[in-house]
């Protein structure tokens, strides 16, 4: 077998794409020979680094419920995604054993986006309201049907203002996005469920 090294230069450079070719004839019976190639390519720019698609402040933030204004304070559903360390609040009275509740991101105009990994950051007090248990769940039918992308059970943040990060282990592209939360940390001392940023 014969091998040739051919460098290929693409436009515009720099970073140069080297690409390394070798043939090998399957027949060498007679005419015509067949070569087949194999490739391996190093170099070029890499691939585009991970950036939150939910701080266009285009799609619609819905959640169970929040709190818009008691005692002076507005800790609204769109603080969960406003990428601020303002943080969304919900007394959810109707799950008091839990505090359980939900808050959900739809991209606009049917887009669908491949979610490949969230992060959760804790709001500024009250460790006894972070989530603890929660699922990630997504839908392409408006919230008809959901797919369950991610599970976590007992979850600690260990600070105020903790960011952590979840990997999703079978992305797929969804137009809605939803962090169900099925209990906070202490809800026998909680009196709301909260967060800082999704």
């Amino acid at each position: 077998p014969n091998t040739a090294t051919i460098p290929i230069s693409p436009s515009p450079p720099p970073p140069p794409l080297a690409v390394s070719l070798s043939a090998t004839p399957t027949n060498a019976s007679g005419p015509p020979v067949i070569v087949q190639f194999t490739a391996q390519a190093s170099g070029g720019t890499p691939g585009p680094v991970p950036f939150d698609t939910t701080d266009d402040h285009l799609g619609t933030v819905t959640a169970a419920g929040e709190n818009n204004g008691l005692n002076g304070n507005f800790e609204m559903a769109t603080n969960a995604f406003d990428n601020t360390l303002a943080k969304w609040l919900d007394f959810a009275d109707n799950n008091p054993a839990t505090r359980a509740s939900w808050i959900q991101y739809q991209y606009p105009g049917g887009l669908e986006r491949m979610v490949t990994n969230y992060t959760i950051t804790s709001a500024n007090d009250a460790p006894e309201r972070d989530p603890a248990n929660w699922a990630l769940l997504g839908s392409n039918d408006g919230g008809t049907n959901w797919a369950t992308l991610d599970t976590q059970i007992n979850q600690v943040f260990t600070d105020r203002y903790q960011t952590r990060a979840f990997p999703i282990p079978s992305p797929a592209a969804y137009n809605i996005y939803r962090l169900r939360v099925d209990s906070v940390a202490d809800a026998s001392i909680a009196v709301a469920l909260q967060l800082a940023e999704i």
